[in-house]
């Protein structure tokens, strides 16, 4: 079976290999159709798309009750939740609708991820032997994760309309919880600007390059 992997934020398509180049879900709908794949039992689809606001908590609480009282006008059948490769939480995020009806429509062999689920099981793997602060940020969301020895001691997100203000909350979480010296951090390229000054070993990842990575990652959703 053929696999197809793509990105999704903002409501645009992207290759992987050419994340800066953007369609839109209808130009989506005519290659499939173009190329001849639409309906295909051939083709497995794994589309990694952006939320811009994700809640982690203890796997013992509803964490999706949680995130509807914190964002009311998303609808609980809107939401979904998935435990994280360590076991002891649980992330509750929104889905994507329109992502959601098109995958149906065009390949019924898919599989759509969240990129905060596979940002954070990621931080929690790199994290096993070192204290790692992963930032990633997609035009005004920034998500901020922290972890060491494997387990996250922060993880959430924040509109930054610029710089100062993604420094801002950057600074915050490195001062409450301590010293960092390894900074993993992707999305916008100008992220670099705001971290450079601050952090002895950063280091720059991508879904595109580092995207099988991410996926083996991944842990069984809920």
């Amino acid at each position: 079976m053929k696999s197809l992997v793509l990105l999704f934020q903002q409501g645009q398509f992207a290759s992987p290999k050419r994340p800066e180049q953007s369609f839109s879900i209808e130009t989506f709908r005519e290659e499939c159709r173009r190329q001849e794949i639409a309906g295909s039992q051939e083709v497995y689809l794994q589309v990694v798309y952006h939320v811009p606001h994700f809640i982690v908590l203890p796997k013992d609480i509803d964490a999706c009750a949680v995130y509807q009282h914190h964002f009311p006008e998303i609808k609980n059948e809107d939401i979904a939740c998935a435990q994280l490769s360590d076991k002891l939480q649980k992330l509750a995020y929104p889905k994507e609708a329109a992502l959601e009806e098109v995958a149906e429509e065009m390949l019924p062999h898919h599989q759509l991820l969240a990129d905060a689920y596979l940002l954070l099981n990621y931080a929690i793997k790199k994290s096993r032997k070192q204290k790692l602060l992963l930032l990633h940020r997609v035009a005004d969301d920034l998500q901020v994760i922290l972890a060491q020895n494997g387990q996250l001691l922060f993880a959430n997100s924040f509109k930054a309309a610029n710089n100062i203000e993604a420094q801002y909350f950057i600074a915050a979480v490195a001062q409450e919880y301590g010293p960092v010296e390894n900074v993993l951090f992707g999305g916008d390229p100008a992220l670099e600007d705001v971290i450079k000054e601050h952090f002895k070993h950063i280091s720059r990842f991508s879904i595109p390059e580092e995207i099988q990575e991410f996926l083996h990652c991944q842990s069984q959703l809920l």
